[in-house]
Protein backbone atom coordinates (compact mmCIF):
# COMPACT_ATOMS: atom_id res chain seq x y z
CA UNK A 1 0.00 0.00 0.00
CA UNK A 2 1.03 3.55 -0.87
CA UNK A 3 0.57 5.65 2.09
CA UNK A 4 1.87 8.81 0.21
CA UNK A 5 -1.06 8.59 -2.19
CA UNK A 6 -3.13 9.85 0.91
CA UNK A 7 -1.10 12.95 2.30
CA UNK A 8 -3.60 13.48 5.09
CA UNK A 9 -3.75 10.02 6.61
CA UNK A 10 -0.21 9.21 5.77
CA UNK A 11 0.58 12.57 8.27
CA UNK A 12 -1.62 11.53 10.72
CA UNK A 13 -0.42 7.90 10.95
CA UNK A 14 2.61 9.44 11.59
CA UNK A 15 2.56 11.74 13.62
CA UNK A 16 0.55 9.47 15.87
CA UNK A 17 3.33 7.21 15.70
CA UNK A 18 5.86 9.34 16.92
CA UNK A 19 3.55 10.52 19.98
CA UNK A 20 3.25 6.90 21.04
CA UNK A 21 7.50 6.81 21.24
CA UNK A 22 7.77 10.15 23.30
CA UNK A 23 4.95 10.95 25.04
CA UNK A 24 5.66 8.45 27.70
CA UNK A 25 9.08 10.15 27.61
CA UNK A 26 7.40 13.12 28.76
CA UNK A 27 5.46 11.79 31.21
CA UNK A 28 8.26 10.11 33.41
CA UNK A 29 9.99 13.60 33.38
CA UNK A 30 6.61 15.59 33.98
CA UNK A 31 5.52 13.03 36.59
CA UNK A 32 7.67 13.79 39.87
CA UNK A 33 6.18 17.22 39.48
CA UNK A 34 2.89 16.07 39.69
CA UNK A 35 3.14 13.79 42.16
CA UNK A 36 4.66 16.40 44.96
CA UNK A 37 1.21 17.95 44.04
CA UNK A 38 -0.84 15.12 44.71
CA UNK A 39 -0.72 11.59 46.13
CA UNK A 40 -0.19 9.38 43.03
CA UNK A 41 -2.56 6.14 41.87
CA UNK A 42 -1.12 3.01 41.78
CA UNK A 43 0.29 2.75 38.18
CA UNK A 44 0.28 -0.86 35.87
CA UNK A 45 2.99 -1.30 33.20
CA UNK A 46 0.93 -2.04 30.16
CA UNK A 47 2.02 -3.27 26.72
CA UNK A 48 -0.35 -2.62 23.56
CA UNK A 49 -0.38 -5.16 21.29
CA UNK A 50 -1.32 -4.50 17.58
CA UNK A 51 -4.98 -3.91 17.50
CA UNK A 52 -7.13 -5.92 14.57
CA UNK A 53 -9.43 -4.40 12.07
CA UNK A 54 -12.79 -6.10 11.37
CA UNK A 55 -14.31 -3.09 9.55
CA UNK A 56 -13.22 -4.89 5.93
CA UNK A 57 -12.00 -0.90 5.74
CA UNK A 58 -8.15 -0.67 4.88
CA UNK A 59 -6.90 -3.10 7.93
CA UNK A 60 -3.45 -2.11 8.24
CA UNK A 61 -3.79 1.28 8.01
CA UNK A 62 -6.77 2.18 10.53
CA UNK A 63 -5.20 -0.82 12.88
CA UNK A 64 -2.05 0.66 13.48
CA UNK A 65 -3.70 4.11 13.60
CA UNK A 66 -6.02 3.31 16.26
CA UNK A 67 -3.34 1.05 18.23
CA UNK A 68 -1.59 4.60 18.48
CA UNK A 69 -4.81 6.48 19.33
CA UNK A 70 -4.85 4.54 22.29
CA UNK A 71 -1.41 4.45 23.41
CA UNK A 72 -1.76 7.99 22.85
CA UNK A 73 -4.73 8.28 25.35
CA UNK A 74 -3.01 5.71 28.16
CA UNK A 75 0.19 7.77 28.35
CA UNK A 76 -1.62 10.83 29.24
CA UNK A 77 -2.89 9.26 32.41
CA UNK A 78 -0.92 8.59 35.81
CA UNK A 79 -2.93 5.58 36.13
CA UNK A 80 -0.48 3.52 32.85
CA UNK A 81 2.81 3.08 32.36
CA UNK A 82 3.20 2.26 28.97
CA UNK A 83 5.67 0.08 27.47
CA UNK A 84 6.88 2.00 24.31
CA UNK A 85 6.50 0.31 20.64
CA UNK A 86 10.06 -0.02 20.32
CA UNK A 87 10.66 -2.26 23.64
CA UNK A 88 7.35 -3.91 22.10
CA UNK A 89 8.99 -4.06 18.59
CA UNK A 90 12.59 -5.49 20.36
CA UNK A 91 11.08 -8.28 22.31
CA UNK A 92 8.47 -9.32 19.58
CA UNK A 93 11.59 -10.29 17.09
CA UNK A 94 13.85 -11.38 19.81
CA UNK A 95 10.73 -14.03 20.96
CA UNK A 96 10.17 -14.59 17.19
CA UNK A 97 6.52 -13.10 17.51
CA UNK A 98 5.04 -11.93 14.46
CA UNK A 99 1.14 -10.05 14.45
CA UNK A 100 -0.95 -11.20 14.54
CA UNK A 101 -0.18 -12.61 17.91
CA UNK A 102 -2.19 -15.22 19.66
CA UNK A 103 -3.07 -15.46 23.39
CA UNK A 104 -0.17 -17.56 23.72
CA UNK A 105 2.05 -15.61 21.85
CA UNK A 106 0.65 -12.37 24.08
CA UNK A 107 0.97 -14.20 27.10
CA UNK A 108 4.70 -15.06 26.31
CA UNK A 109 5.49 -10.89 25.43
CA UNK A 110 3.97 -10.06 28.47
CA UNK A 111 5.68 -12.02 30.91
CA UNK A 112 9.40 -11.24 28.67
CA UNK A 113 8.20 -7.49 29.12
CA UNK A 114 7.46 -7.90 32.88
CA UNK A 115 3.76 -6.38 32.18
CA UNK A 116 1.14 -6.13 34.97
CA UNK A 117 -1.27 -6.31 31.92
CA UNK A 118 -1.29 -6.41 27.82
CA UNK A 119 -3.66 -4.44 25.89
CA UNK A 120 -5.45 -5.53 22.74
CA UNK A 121 -8.76 -4.21 20.60
CA UNK A 122 -10.18 -3.98 17.46
CA UNK A 123 -11.63 -1.50 15.30
CA UNK A 124 -15.58 -3.32 14.87
CA UNK A 125 -17.09 -0.98 12.38
CA UNK A 126 -16.70 1.85 10.54
CA UNK A 127 -19.81 3.95 9.30
CA UNK A 128 -20.20 7.35 6.50
CA UNK A 129 -23.33 8.38 7.03
CA UNK A 130 -25.56 11.81 5.65
CA UNK A 131 -23.91 14.16 3.15
CA UNK A 132 -22.80 17.89 2.87
CA UNK A 133 -22.51 19.64 5.86
CA UNK A 134 -24.78 16.79 8.18
CA UNK A 135 -22.02 14.25 7.05
CA UNK A 136 -20.02 12.10 9.47
CA UNK A 137 -18.44 9.15 10.53
CA UNK A 138 -18.49 6.52 13.12
CA UNK A 139 -15.70 4.26 14.20
CA UNK A 140 -16.49 1.47 16.76
CA UNK A 141 -13.59 0.24 18.88
CA UNK A 142 -13.22 -2.53 21.39
CA UNK A 143 -10.61 -1.99 23.84
CA UNK A 144 -9.83 -4.75 26.44
CA UNK A 145 -6.95 -5.41 29.40
CA UNK A 146 -5.89 -8.74 30.19
CA UNK A 147 -4.11 -9.28 33.23
CA UNK A 148 -0.74 -11.34 33.12
CA UNK A 149 -1.35 -13.30 36.08
CA UNK A 150 -4.54 -14.67 35.18
CA UNK A 151 -4.87 -14.23 31.62
CA UNK A 152 -8.58 -12.89 32.74
CA UNK A 153 -9.82 -9.26 31.68
CA UNK A 154 -9.33 -6.53 34.15
CA UNK A 155 -10.95 -3.79 32.09
CA UNK A 156 -12.07 -2.89 28.79
CA UNK A 157 -14.54 -0.92 26.44
CA UNK A 158 -16.81 -0.60 23.33
CA UNK A 159 -17.42 2.96 22.35
CA UNK A 160 -18.42 4.25 18.96
CA UNK A 161 -16.24 7.59 18.27
CA UNK A 162 -18.14 10.16 15.64
CA UNK A 163 -17.17 13.44 13.74
CA UNK A 164 -19.32 15.06 12.17
CA UNK A 165 -18.73 17.87 9.12
CA UNK A 166 -18.21 21.25 9.93
CA UNK A 167 -19.98 23.77 8.11
CA UNK A 168 -18.50 25.32 5.33
CA UNK A 169 -15.74 23.12 4.79
CA UNK A 170 -14.78 20.90 2.41
CA UNK A 171 -16.14 17.16 3.54
CA UNK A 172 -13.04 15.04 3.68
CA UNK A 173 -13.90 10.96 4.97
CA UNK A 174 -10.50 10.11 5.51
CA UNK A 175 -10.26 12.97 7.71
CA UNK A 176 -13.83 12.74 9.54
CA UNK A 177 -12.89 8.64 9.95
CA UNK A 178 -9.45 9.19 11.97
CA UNK A 179 -10.88 12.10 14.03
CA UNK A 180 -13.61 9.34 14.66
CA UNK A 181 -11.08 6.74 15.59
CA UNK A 182 -9.16 9.21 17.60
CA UNK A 183 -12.51 10.11 19.70
CA UNK A 184 -13.48 6.40 20.39
CA UNK A 185 -9.85 5.75 21.46
CA UNK A 186 -10.10 8.97 23.91
CA UNK A 187 -13.53 7.90 25.33
CA UNK A 188 -12.33 3.74 25.94
CA UNK A 189 -9.30 4.66 27.35
CA UNK A 190 -11.81 7.44 29.54
CA UNK A 191 -14.10 4.26 30.22
CA UNK A 192 -10.87 2.57 31.61
CA UNK A 193 -9.54 5.01 33.45
CA UNK A 194 -12.69 6.06 35.32
CA UNK A 195 -13.31 2.33 36.05
CA UNK A 196 -11.77 1.37 39.78
CA UNK A 197 -11.29 -2.50 39.47
CA UNK A 198 -12.60 -3.74 43.10
CA UNK A 199 -8.85 -5.10 44.40
CA UNK A 200 -8.96 -7.10 48.15
CA UNK A 201 -6.93 -8.86 50.76
CA UNK A 202 -7.76 -12.30 52.12
CA UNK A 203 -7.88 -11.65 56.23
CA UNK A 204 -9.01 -15.15 57.26
CA UNK A 205 -9.99 -18.68 55.57
CA UNK A 206 -13.52 -20.15 56.78
CA UNK A 207 -14.20 -23.67 56.80
CA UNK A 208 -12.55 -25.32 53.86
CA UNK A 209 -14.00 -23.88 50.82
CA UNK A 210 -14.71 -19.75 51.81
CA UNK A 211 -12.61 -17.19 52.71
CA UNK A 212 -12.88 -13.32 54.20
CA UNK A 213 -11.73 -10.25 51.96
CA UNK A 214 -11.03 -7.05 53.76
CA UNK A 215 -13.05 -5.07 51.52
CA UNK A 216 -16.81 -4.68 50.58
CA UNK A 217 -19.97 -3.15 49.29
CA UNK A 218 -18.22 0.27 50.20
CA UNK A 219 -15.59 -0.85 47.96
CA UNK A 220 -17.13 -1.96 45.12
CA UNK A 221 -16.90 -5.62 45.54
CA UNK A 222 -20.55 -7.12 45.14
CA UNK A 223 -22.56 -10.71 45.24
CA UNK A 224 -21.38 -13.14 42.37
CA UNK A 225 -18.52 -10.70 41.60
CA UNK A 226 -15.64 -13.68 40.05
CA UNK A 227 -12.08 -12.45 41.91
CA UNK A 228 -8.54 -14.21 40.76
CA UNK A 229 -6.50 -14.33 43.63
CA UNK A 230 -2.28 -14.03 43.54
CA UNK A 231 0.37 -14.77 45.64
CA UNK A 232 3.42 -12.51 44.27
CA UNK A 233 2.26 -12.35 40.53
CA UNK A 234 1.12 -15.88 40.70
CA UNK A 235 -2.15 -17.35 40.19
CA UNK A 236 -3.34 -19.17 43.37
CA UNK A 237 -7.29 -19.52 42.45
CA UNK A 238 -10.53 -17.97 41.57
CA UNK A 239 -13.29 -16.96 44.14
CA UNK A 240 -16.43 -15.77 44.26
CA UNK A 241 -18.46 -13.19 46.39
CA UNK A 242 -21.27 -14.78 47.97
CA UNK A 243 -21.77 -12.16 51.46
CA UNK A 244 -21.35 -8.90 50.98
CA UNK A 245 -20.82 -6.02 54.32
CA UNK A 246 -20.08 -2.58 53.81
CA UNK A 247 -16.25 -3.10 54.84
CA UNK A 248 -15.83 -6.85 53.86
CA UNK A 249 -17.08 -9.43 52.46
CA UNK A 250 -17.47 -13.71 52.07
CA UNK A 251 -16.07 -15.22 48.85
CA UNK A 252 -16.56 -19.37 47.96
CA UNK A 253 -13.22 -20.83 46.24
CA UNK A 254 -13.86 -22.34 42.88
CA UNK A 255 -10.78 -23.04 41.69
CA UNK A 256 -7.38 -23.31 43.38
CA UNK A 257 -3.93 -24.49 42.60
CA UNK A 258 -2.32 -23.96 46.17
CA UNK A 259 -4.16 -23.78 49.19
CA UNK A 260 -5.66 -19.11 49.82
CA UNK A 261 -4.14 -17.81 52.48
CA UNK A 262 -4.34 -14.94 54.39
CA UNK A 263 -2.16 -11.38 52.63
CA UNK A 264 -3.02 -13.01 49.11
CA UNK A 265 -4.22 -10.29 46.78
CA UNK A 266 -8.12 -10.92 44.93
CA UNK A 267 -8.59 -8.81 42.34
CA UNK A 268 -12.12 -8.59 40.27
CA UNK A 269 -12.39 -10.18 36.56
CA UNK A 270 -14.14 -7.58 34.31
CA UNK A 271 -17.20 -8.29 32.90
CA UNK A 272 -16.91 -6.99 28.81
CA UNK A 273 -20.20 -6.20 27.42
CA UNK A 274 -21.94 -9.33 26.11
CA UNK A 275 -23.14 -7.52 22.83
CA UNK A 276 -23.85 -3.96 21.16
CA UNK A 277 -25.91 -2.62 18.65
CA UNK A 278 -25.33 -0.18 16.69
CA UNK A 279 -26.77 3.50 16.23
CA UNK A 280 -30.18 1.84 13.74
CA UNK A 281 -30.09 5.43 12.05
CA UNK A 282 -31.55 4.14 8.59
CA UNK A 283 -29.77 6.29 6.74
CA UNK A 284 -26.26 4.44 7.85
CA UNK A 285 -24.13 3.18 5.60
CA UNK A 286 -21.26 0.77 6.37
CA UNK A 287 -18.14 0.72 4.35
CA UNK A 288 -15.97 -1.74 2.98
CA UNK A 289 -12.83 -2.01 0.82
CA UNK A 290 -12.30 -2.53 -2.74
CA UNK A 291 -8.74 -4.09 -3.70
CA UNK A 292 -7.70 -0.83 -4.14
CA UNK A 293 -4.98 1.08 -1.64
CA UNK A 294 -6.26 4.17 -0.72
CA UNK A 295 -9.39 4.99 2.06
CA UNK A 296 -10.80 7.86 -0.89
CA UNK A 297 -11.78 4.76 -3.16
CA UNK A 298 -14.13 3.10 -0.32
CA UNK A 299 -17.29 2.05 -1.41
CA UNK A 300 -20.73 3.14 0.39
CA UNK A 301 -23.30 0.06 0.72
CA UNK A 302 -26.87 0.57 2.79
CA UNK A 303 -26.34 -0.83 5.96
CA UNK A 304 -29.26 -3.17 7.25
CA UNK A 305 -28.68 -3.61 11.20
CA UNK A 306 -25.19 -4.00 11.72
CA UNK A 307 -24.63 -6.26 15.25
CA UNK A 308 -21.35 -5.92 16.95
CA UNK A 309 -21.00 -9.39 18.67
CA UNK A 310 -19.64 -9.83 22.56
CA UNK A 311 -15.96 -9.40 23.16
CA UNK A 312 -15.06 -12.45 24.21
CA UNK A 313 -16.67 -14.23 20.98
CA UNK A 314 -15.12 -11.54 19.15
CA UNK A 315 -11.35 -12.38 20.53
CA UNK A 316 -12.09 -16.18 19.80
CA UNK A 317 -13.21 -16.29 17.03
CA UNK A 318 -10.31 -17.54 15.14
CA UNK A 319 -11.11 -20.76 17.34
CA UNK A 320 -7.64 -21.30 18.98
CA UNK A 321 -8.04 -19.34 22.37
CA UNK A 322 -10.81 -21.61 24.66
CA UNK A 323 -12.56 -25.16 23.89
CA UNK A 324 -16.15 -24.06 22.36
CA UNK A 325 -19.62 -25.38 22.52
CA UNK A 326 -19.36 -26.70 26.16
CA UNK A 327 -22.25 -27.58 28.11
CA UNK A 328 -23.51 -29.27 31.19
CA UNK A 329 -26.92 -31.17 31.18
CA UNK A 330 -28.45 -33.18 34.40
CA UNK A 331 -29.27 -36.80 33.42
CA UNK A 332 -28.88 -41.12 33.91
CA UNK A 333 -25.45 -42.58 32.90
CA UNK A 334 -28.20 -44.53 30.20
CA UNK A 335 -28.89 -41.34 27.96
CA UNK A 336 -27.61 -42.64 24.58
CA UNK A 337 -29.91 -45.94 25.50
CA UNK A 338 -33.54 -45.89 24.67
CA UNK A 339 -34.29 -46.94 28.70
CA UNK A 340 -34.34 -44.10 31.30
CA UNK A 341 -32.07 -45.90 33.55
CA UNK A 342 -28.66 -45.65 34.58
CA UNK A 343 -26.26 -43.57 37.62
CA UNK A 344 -26.99 -39.85 37.85
CA UNK A 345 -24.79 -37.35 37.46
CA UNK A 346 -23.75 -34.98 34.50
CA UNK A 347 -23.19 -35.10 30.93
CA UNK A 348 -20.34 -32.50 29.43
CA UNK A 349 -20.24 -31.86 25.91
CA UNK A 350 -17.67 -29.69 24.04
CA UNK A 351 -16.72 -28.98 20.19
CA UNK A 352 -13.31 -31.23 19.91
CA UNK A 353 -13.10 -29.49 16.64
CA UNK A 354 -12.68 -25.84 17.21
CA UNK A 355 -9.22 -26.77 18.65
CA UNK A 356 -7.59 -28.46 15.63
CA UNK A 357 -6.09 -25.58 13.95
CA UNK A 358 -2.10 -25.47 14.44
CA UNK A 359 -2.64 -27.40 17.67
CA UNK A 360 -2.48 -30.75 18.93
CA UNK A 361 -4.19 -31.82 21.72
CA UNK A 362 -3.08 -34.00 24.52
CA UNK A 363 -5.94 -34.13 26.80
CA UNK A 364 -9.31 -32.22 27.59
CA UNK A 365 -9.56 -31.59 31.53
CA UNK A 366 -12.77 -31.50 33.12
CA UNK A 367 -13.10 -28.99 35.99
CA UNK A 368 -16.15 -28.89 38.51
CA UNK A 369 -16.84 -25.39 40.64
CA UNK A 370 -16.43 -27.52 43.99
CA UNK A 371 -13.27 -29.17 43.08
CA UNK A 372 -9.32 -27.80 42.38
CA UNK A 373 -8.64 -30.22 40.50
CA UNK A 374 -9.72 -31.47 37.23
CA UNK A 375 -12.85 -34.30 37.99
CA UNK A 376 -12.57 -35.80 34.21
CA UNK A 377 -9.51 -36.37 31.79
CA UNK A 378 -10.72 -37.04 28.48
CA UNK A 379 -9.12 -38.29 25.21
CA UNK A 380 -8.24 -35.60 22.57
CA UNK A 381 -11.01 -37.51 20.24
CA UNK A 382 -13.88 -37.52 22.46
CA UNK A 383 -16.14 -34.77 22.95
CA UNK A 384 -18.33 -35.68 26.17
CA UNK A 385 -18.36 -36.63 29.18
CA UNK A 386 -20.17 -38.22 32.20
CA UNK A 387 -19.78 -37.05 35.96
CA UNK A 388 -21.67 -38.98 37.97
CA UNK A 389 -21.98 -39.87 42.12
CA UNK A 390 -18.85 -42.39 41.80
CA UNK A 391 -15.44 -40.78 42.93
CA UNK A 392 -12.29 -41.64 40.79
CA UNK A 393 -8.48 -41.79 40.70
CA UNK A 394 -8.11 -38.51 38.00
CA UNK A 395 -4.04 -37.68 36.51
CA UNK A 396 -4.44 -35.17 35.29
CA UNK A 397 -1.75 -33.01 33.09
CA UNK A 398 -0.46 -29.35 34.51
CA UNK A 399 1.87 -27.62 31.78
CA UNK A 400 4.56 -25.62 33.26
CA UNK A 401 3.58 -21.99 33.31
CA UNK A 402 7.08 -20.26 33.40
CA UNK A 403 8.87 -23.13 31.21
CA UNK A 404 6.35 -24.69 28.97
CA UNK A 405 8.89 -26.56 27.15
CA UNK A 406 7.60 -29.16 29.65
CA UNK A 407 4.59 -30.38 31.77
CA UNK A 408 3.81 -32.52 35.24
CA UNK A 409 1.23 -35.73 35.28
CA UNK A 410 -1.04 -35.29 39.08
CA UNK A 411 -2.78 -38.35 40.14
CA UNK A 412 -6.04 -37.56 42.53
CA UNK A 413 -9.12 -38.63 44.07
CA UNK A 414 -12.08 -36.11 42.84
CA UNK A 415 -14.94 -36.78 44.28
CA UNK A 416 -18.48 -37.74 42.77
CA UNK A 417 -20.90 -35.08 41.82
CA UNK A 418 -23.62 -34.39 45.12
CA UNK A 419 -26.81 -34.69 44.05
CA UNK A 420 -29.51 -32.21 44.39
CA UNK A 421 -27.12 -29.52 44.44
CA UNK A 422 -26.29 -27.06 41.19
CA UNK A 423 -22.74 -27.41 39.72
CA UNK A 424 -20.88 -25.58 36.75
CA UNK A 425 -18.17 -27.16 34.54
CA UNK A 426 -14.95 -25.67 33.31
CA UNK A 427 -13.51 -26.99 29.75
CA UNK A 428 -9.87 -26.74 29.22
CA UNK A 429 -7.33 -28.52 26.63
CA UNK A 430 -3.56 -29.15 27.18
CA UNK A 431 -2.08 -29.04 23.93
CA UNK A 432 1.40 -28.52 22.37
CA UNK A 433 3.04 -26.44 19.84
CA UNK A 434 6.05 -27.54 17.67
CA UNK A 435 8.45 -25.40 17.12
CA UNK A 436 12.13 -25.72 15.62
CA UNK A 437 13.86 -25.55 19.12
CA UNK A 438 11.01 -28.25 20.66
CA UNK A 439 7.86 -28.41 21.67
CA UNK A 440 5.74 -26.36 24.00
CA UNK A 441 3.02 -27.23 26.46
CA UNK A 442 -0.07 -24.92 27.49
CA UNK A 443 -3.51 -24.86 28.72
CA UNK A 444 -6.59 -23.27 27.48
CA UNK A 445 -8.81 -20.61 29.46
CA UNK A 446 -11.25 -22.80 30.89
CA UNK A 447 -14.11 -22.72 29.33
CA UNK A 448 -17.69 -22.21 31.50
CA UNK A 449 -20.78 -24.52 30.79
CA UNK A 450 -24.73 -22.93 32.42
CA UNK A 451 -25.70 -24.45 35.72
CA UNK A 452 -26.64 -28.28 36.12
CA UNK A 453 -28.09 -29.94 38.91
CA UNK A 454 -28.24 -34.03 39.20
CA UNK A 455 -31.12 -35.91 40.46
CA UNK A 456 -31.64 -39.17 41.65
CA UNK A 457 -34.39 -40.94 39.26
CA UNK A 458 -37.71 -41.10 41.16
CA UNK A 459 -38.21 -44.82 41.64
CA UNK A 460 -41.36 -46.98 41.07
CA UNK A 461 -42.04 -46.85 44.83
CA UNK A 462 -42.04 -43.22 44.52
CA UNK A 463 -44.58 -43.28 41.51
CA UNK A 464 -47.99 -43.48 44.59
CA UNK A 465 -50.52 -42.52 42.50
CA UNK A 466 -52.52 -44.11 40.52
CA UNK A 467 -51.86 -47.33 41.48
CA UNK A 468 -49.61 -49.89 39.53
CA UNK A 469 -52.40 -52.04 37.53
CA UNK A 470 -54.78 -50.37 38.83
CA UNK A 471 -58.29 -49.10 36.84
CA UNK A 472 -58.95 -45.16 36.67
CA UNK A 473 -62.05 -43.58 35.82
CA UNK A 474 -60.36 -41.20 33.12
CA UNK A 475 -62.82 -38.27 34.01
CA UNK A 476 -60.58 -37.68 37.10
CA UNK A 477 -57.13 -39.18 37.49
CA UNK A 478 -55.22 -38.12 40.97
CA UNK A 479 -51.01 -38.46 40.07
CA UNK A 480 -49.11 -38.63 43.40
CA UNK A 481 -45.38 -38.89 43.64
CA UNK A 482 -42.57 -37.90 45.88
CA UNK A 483 -40.45 -35.22 45.37
CA UNK A 484 -36.35 -34.78 45.01
CA UNK A 485 -34.14 -32.61 46.47
CA UNK A 486 -32.73 -29.82 44.16
CA UNK A 487 -36.16 -29.76 41.77
CA UNK A 488 -38.22 -27.33 41.76
CA UNK A 489 -40.15 -28.31 38.46
CA UNK A 490 -42.13 -31.33 37.27
CA UNK A 491 -44.43 -32.72 34.58
CA UNK A 492 -46.72 -35.62 34.07
CA UNK A 493 -46.63 -37.26 31.01
CA UNK A 494 -48.98 -40.02 30.02
CA UNK A 495 -48.95 -42.03 27.02
CA UNK A 496 -50.56 -45.21 25.62
CA UNK A 497 -46.71 -46.20 24.17
CA UNK A 498 -44.07 -47.06 27.06
CA UNK A 499 -41.12 -45.37 24.80
CA UNK A 500 -43.01 -41.90 25.33
CA UNK A 501 -41.49 -40.89 21.71
CA UNK A 502 -45.21 -39.47 21.40
CA UNK A 503 -47.35 -38.67 24.37
CA UNK A 504 -50.86 -38.18 24.43
CA UNK A 505 -51.10 -35.99 27.31
CA UNK A 506 -48.37 -33.68 28.90
CA UNK A 507 -49.23 -30.83 31.99
CA UNK A 508 -47.79 -27.82 32.81
CA UNK A 509 -44.92 -27.39 34.71
CA UNK A 510 -46.16 -28.05 38.32
CA UNK A 511 -43.23 -26.31 40.61
CA UNK A 512 -42.66 -27.19 44.10
CA UNK A 513 -39.88 -26.07 46.73
CA UNK A 514 -36.42 -27.64 45.81
CA UNK A 515 -35.53 -28.33 49.21
CA UNK A 516 -37.87 -30.73 49.98
CA UNK A 517 -36.91 -34.62 49.53
CA UNK A 518 -39.30 -37.63 49.65
CA UNK A 519 -42.25 -34.97 49.98
CA UNK A 520 -45.79 -36.13 48.43
CA UNK A 521 -46.96 -33.81 45.24
CA UNK A 522 -50.20 -34.40 44.45
CA UNK A 523 -52.29 -32.91 40.88
CA UNK A 524 -55.64 -34.31 39.76
CA UNK A 525 -56.39 -34.36 35.92
CA UNK A 526 -59.66 -33.87 35.13
CA UNK A 527 -61.57 -34.88 31.47
CA UNK A 528 -58.36 -34.42 29.65
CA UNK A 529 -57.35 -38.10 29.73
CA UNK A 530 -60.93 -39.61 28.89
CA UNK A 531 -60.76 -37.31 26.06
CA UNK A 532 -57.71 -38.16 24.53
CA UNK A 533 -58.22 -41.96 25.96
CA UNK A 534 -62.20 -42.50 25.20
CA UNK A 535 -61.26 -45.50 22.64
CA UNK A 536 -58.97 -47.62 24.79
CA UNK A 537 -60.15 -50.81 25.98
CA UNK A 538 -60.08 -51.57 29.52
CA UNK A 539 -57.74 -54.01 29.58
CA UNK A 540 -55.29 -51.82 27.55
CA UNK A 541 -52.54 -50.30 29.98
CA UNK A 542 -51.68 -46.84 30.05
CA UNK A 543 -48.35 -45.66 30.45
CA UNK A 544 -47.30 -42.40 32.82
CA UNK A 545 -43.93 -41.33 34.10
CA UNK A 546 -42.77 -37.99 35.77
CA UNK A 547 -40.15 -35.48 34.69
CA UNK A 548 -38.11 -33.49 36.78
CA UNK A 549 -35.56 -30.81 37.04
CA UNK A 550 -33.97 -27.72 38.29
CA UNK A 551 -35.86 -24.44 36.40
CA UNK A 552 -32.17 -22.74 36.71
CA UNK A 553 -29.97 -25.35 34.85
CA UNK A 554 -29.33 -24.16 31.29
CA UNK A 555 -29.81 -25.78 28.73
CA UNK A 556 -31.62 -28.05 31.20
CA UNK A 557 -31.16 -31.51 31.84
CA UNK A 558 -30.24 -33.98 28.44
CA UNK A 559 -33.85 -33.66 26.14
CA UNK A 560 -35.80 -36.40 25.75
CA UNK A 561 -35.54 -39.03 23.17
CA UNK A 562 -36.78 -37.18 19.83
CA UNK A 563 -38.27 -33.78 22.06
CA UNK A 564 -35.55 -31.70 22.18
CA UNK A 565 -38.02 -29.14 24.02
CA UNK A 566 -38.32 -31.42 26.90
CA UNK A 567 -35.20 -31.40 29.19
CA UNK A 568 -36.45 -33.40 32.33
CA UNK A 569 -35.15 -36.42 34.09
CA UNK A 570 -37.57 -38.93 34.25
CA UNK A 571 -39.08 -41.68 36.31
CA UNK A 572 -39.35 -44.97 35.75
CA UNK A 573 -42.40 -46.30 34.19
CA UNK A 574 -45.96 -47.11 36.20
CA UNK A 575 -49.34 -47.91 34.09
CA UNK A 576 -52.98 -48.16 34.80
CA UNK A 577 -55.86 -49.52 33.41
CA UNK A 578 -59.10 -47.38 32.30
CA UNK A 579 -62.16 -48.43 34.01
CA UNK A 580 -64.73 -49.64 31.83
CA UNK A 581 -67.67 -47.26 31.70
CA UNK A 582 -71.48 -48.57 31.48
CA UNK A 583 -72.72 -48.07 28.08
CA UNK A 584 -75.22 -45.51 27.17
CA UNK A 585 -79.13 -45.64 27.84
CA UNK A 586 -80.82 -45.97 24.57
CA UNK A 587 -82.79 -43.13 23.56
Amino acid sequence: MNLRKHDKLYWLVSYAAVLGLILPIIAAIVAPGRAEAQAPAQTMTVGVIEFRNDSGVQGDVLARFATDAVVIELSKSSRFDVITRAQLDAQMKELGIAPPINAVERNRLGEALQADAMIDGAIKAVEIRGSGATRRALVTLVVRMIDQASGEIINGAVQTGTAQARAGATTDDDKLITEAIDNAAYMAVNTMINYIIPEATVQNTIRTNEVMLNKGARDGIRNGMRMIVTREREIIGVVEVSDVDPDNSIATIKEQTRGIRPEDKARAVFQMPIEMKADPDSGGKSLSAKKSSGLSRITKTILGGLIIWGVVSLFDSDGTESVGGVSAEAGLSSYDLPTDAGTPGVRICWDAKKLSQGKNVLAYQIWRNDVPIPVIVARPEDGEAFDDVNARTVSYIVPNREEPTGYETNSAVAPGVQLGRPVKYYVSAVYVVHHPDGALYYETPKKATGQATPLPQIQLAGLRLPLQSSQQNLHSVTFEWLSRRGADEYRIEVSSDPTFLDPEYVSQPIYHASTSDGQPIRFVVKESLFTLFQSASSDQPIWWRIGARARGDKPGPIAADGRSNMRYIYSEINHFYPVEMPPGQPD
